[in-house]
């Protein structure tokens, strides 16, 4: 449990970090690749429900959350599942704190070569924490299978 908090902090902070030092200093970083732009998201997922009222985003935020942690205490046993609950953890703490701050999610890099959504630090943490847990409940769930696997066949039936 403990390395699930000490990675969302770590997280949390980087975020928070990350869009007050970034923030408003707009530049390409990679040519063609990567630009620091700066914009404030008043939605959740990729701007959706911008019309929501911020207590309702807040509210899904906080539940959300707390689904997390409850699962996190409770049902994540491998190493590698706490640390992306971590991730994700950190990364849904900042968005929310920085909604809480500043009214709306400041979103901070810009993909070149392809149309997409501008995003931060936040969003690849739980994006990459989101991957994390799905690769190990995939690992997991063969190991699962192979130990079965192996029992029946030394059944005799």
């Amino acid at each position: 449990m403990k390395r699930v908090f000490l990675v969302a902090l770590a997280g949390a902070a980087a975020d928070l970090i990350s869009k007050r030092m970034l923030s408003g200093r707009d530049r390409v970083l990679i040519p063609g690749v990567i630009r620091l732009t700066t914009a404030g998201n008043s939605g959740i997922a990729m701007g959706f429900f911008r019309q929501a009222p911020v207590w309702a985003i807040l509210l899904t935020g906080i539940i959300l959350i707390g689904g997390l942690v409850f699962a996190a205490c409770r049902i994540m046993k491998s190493r590698m599942e706490r640390t992306a609950a971590g991730l994700i953890l950190g990364g849904a703490a900042g968005n929310l704190l920085d909604r809480l701050i500043h009214g709306s999610v400041t979103d901070l890099f810009e993909l070149l070569f392809i149309r997409f959504y501008i995003f931060n630090l936040a969003d690849v943490l739980i994006c990459t924490g989101a991957f994390w847990m799905l690769v190990s409940f995939i690992v997991s769930e063969r190991k699962e299978n192979r130990t079965n696997g192996q029992r029946t066949n030394h059944d005799p039936r």
